[in-house]
């Protein structure tokens, strides 16, 4: 399961950017994800995590990236911003 982070906010509620300490990226090629079992493979997409250093991070959790991504199918796997911003009030 992805690992929550504090928001840090100013006086206005803004966010505070801070030090990065990692991040997550997804790319769709042509034939990618076949050596996924059919219960996770997210079409042709294809996830890693890397350190902030860019790094791949070995220790990261890539197949909680494509169980939720997963229900997503109608949508080629890709969370839609309004979503993203409700789910995260």
């Amino acid at each position: 399961m992805p690992r929550a982070i504090p928001k840090k906010n100013d006086a206005n509620g803004r966010f505070i950017k801070g030090n990065l300490i990692g991040y997550t990226v997804m790319e769709k090629r042509t034939g990618w994800g076949t050596e996924y079992p059919d219960d996770i493979r997210n079409g042709e997409w294809e996830y890693q995590a890397f350190k902030a250093d860019k790094s791949p991070n070995t220790a990261a959790n890539l197949t909680a990236c494509f169980n939720c991504h997963k229900p997503l199918d109608k949508q080629d796997f890709v969370f839609l911003y309004d979503k993203l911003k409700a789910a995260a009030k």
